[in-house]
């Protein structure tokens, strides 16, 4: 997986390494706890994310950065202006870093694998497994742009229609598929394996607690502060892990013995360690889909940020992918993203997000330069690409 990074030309003065990606492997010391964007009041429950948002990764791996280049006195005092340098200033500005994921990754076979949300255009069969005593979804069929029709998005707009009978069949939404599988159905292939597909609760169970706020100073329970939220536990078959790809941090800083950061809420303890990014492979087939179809697609393996006036409407330009124009689109709704503000101690603002697992399909220019094209393969497009925000995977229409 490689970084759209705009620094990249500029000089460092610690070196090549600057410009290094590798991955920060975050796993659980007991449970984590990622609060969602909804306000304690409206639920009565402190529900949990996961995999978390950019936001959240970023701000304890920017803390514990700044610790290890002298910070940390009183965490309320201020960076200085060499650690402003590298780390950059307050939740949008991150200087020389730029970050990939979250992602998720487990073990198989000795081998360590990542995993990506379904893509949305890929609708397969529930069933009870009897060895795992729990539903077992497999793909059967994709989505793809139907005729053309006229709707409230216009007049020659062509809907997702399924190529077969869909009676009894569903999304993937709480599945993930392994890398191998993502690029089988970026080849414009069902997965085969269904083995290659897993269902959320399989990977990780969630843990209802009661918790209650306690006098500072007395250590007696306040009046009315009793409280609930429920945790995240990570399976213990899979060894899962939660990966972060991450770039611009110098040489010195990159220390690969492994350590403990605090991350999320209720200060939940990690276990950090140093790994090689891996690359995400470019799909079969992709450079003909191109040359002789003159399309492709893309699915959207992290939440994206709109860029200000774009609507993925059909017969709209992508952002930051030239020459490609939308033919239709299987999107889900919009997730809320926040975050803390830990300059001015406040929450940021809320903002909609297209989720992942988000699909595209798109029309190519005839004389575009595939060469310039492919190498946006694994990258990211619209806002906060530096958080690691629209992180695409480009890939064949279904065959």
């Amino acid at each position: 997986m490689s970084y759209n990074n705009k620094r990249d030309n500029q000089s460092s003065p610690v070196g090549s390494d600057r410009h290094e990606t590798y991955q920060l492997s975050l796993k659980p010391v007991d449970s984590w706890f990622f609060r969602d964007s909804r306000p304690f009041e409206a639920q009565g429950m402190l529900h949990s994310v996961f995999p978390p948002y950019p936001p959240t990764i970023i701000g304890a791996l920017r803390f514990k950065l700044a610790q290890r280049m002298g910070w940390g006195a009183t965490r309320l005092s201020s960076w200085t202006e060499d650690i402003k340098t590298i780390l950059g200033d307050g939740p949008i500005v991150l200087g020389d870093l730029r970050f990939q994921g979250p992602h998720i990754s487990i073990q198989r076979e000795k081998q360590r694998t990542t995993l990506y949300k379904v893509p949305l255009h890929i609708l397969g069969e529930t069933n009870f497994a009897q060895e795992t005593r729990s539903d077992h979804w497999s793909p059967k069929t994709f989505l793809v742009p139907g005729d053309e029709v006229s709707c409230d998005l216009g007049k020659q707009t062509r809907l997702p229609t399924p190529q077969q009978e869909t009676v009894g069949l569903n999304s993937g939404r709480s599945h993930w598929l392994t890398e191998a599988a993502l690029l089988e159905v970026l080849s414009g292939k069902l997965v085969a394996n269904s083995g290659e597909c897993f269902l959320e609760s399989d990977l990780w169970k969630t843990e209802y607690r009661v918790g209650l706020e306690r006098h500072s100073g007395r250590h007696t329970a306040l009046q009315g502060q009793l409280f609930s939220t429920n945790h995240i536990r990570f399976q213990d078959v899979y060894d899962l892990h939660l990966c972060v790809g991450v770039r611009g941090v110098p040489k010195p800083l990159q220390q690969k013995a492994t350590e403990l950061i605090s991350l999320g809420g209720e200060g939940r303890m990690a276990e950090l360690e140093v790994a090689e990014w891996p690359q995400l492979p470019i799909p079969e087939g992709l450079k003909n889909e191109i040359e002789e179809q003159k399309r492709l697609l893309f699915v959207l393996l992290t939440p994206m940020a709109l860029p200000q006036g774009w609507q993925p409407n059909p017969g709209s330009q992508v952002p930051d992918l030239p020459g490609t124009t939308v033919v239709s689109a299987c999107i889900d709704k919009p997730v809320l993203i926040g975050g803390w503000n830990s300059i001015e101690r406040k929450p940021t603002p809320l903002r909609p997000y297209l989720p992942a697992g988000s699909v595209f399909f798109c029309e190519v220019e005839e004389d575009i330069d595939k060469a310039t094209l492919l190498a946006r393969h694994g990258e990211c497009i619209g806002d906060l690409q530096a958080h690691g925000y629209g992180q695409i995977a480009l890939g064949c229409w279904p065959q």
